[in-house]
């Protein structure tokens, strides 16, 4: 184990420093707001410095991302598994679907639950619930080619 403790070169030291920071932007990209919170020589070094040009309000575009994909794949499997009148889950269309997708059985009778329900409410329960599941059965749609 090893313990490590700031030292500035006057010979201050300092057994705990701590330096967060939070960023945000609003949905529109017009605000952004930054926060950090330091604790020791770490809040020291940032009052001597220009502190505040250290935190990065960006938000994180891998987490956009993420949820961008996340969309799509739902989008994607609701599309594929909707009944002929457009508002419910088609029985034989999402036992295809799963079955293409290899989910086990546990993941079938779950959402087999869905079927014959409204088709919002399904993409509902993927976004929120089993967005893992709605992945494994975008990418089996995808594999259809």
């Amino acid at each position: 184990m090893h313990k490590f403790i700031g030292k500035e070169t006057g010979g201050n030291e300092d057994a705990y420093s701590v330096l967060a920071s939070f960023g945000a932007t609003n949905s529109a990209g017009e605000r952004s707001l930054a926060q950090f919170i330091a604790t020791g020589m770490a809040a020291r070094k940032l009052a001597a410095k220009d502190g505040a040009s250290l935190v990065n309000t960006e938000a994180s575009t891998g987490a956009e991302e993420f949820v961008k994909q996340r969309t799509t794949d739902v989008g994607l499997v609701t599309n594929d598994v909707v009944a002929t009148d457009g508002k419910t889950v088609d029985a034989a269309k999402l036992d295809t679907l799963m079955t293409e997708a290899k989910l086990n059985d546990s993941y079938k009778t779950t959402l087999s639950g869905y079927k014959g329900k409204s088709i919002t409410e399904f993409g509902a329960a993927l976004t929120k619930t089993y967005n893992n599941l709605a992945t494994l059965m975008a990418d089996a749609i995808r594999a259809r080619g």
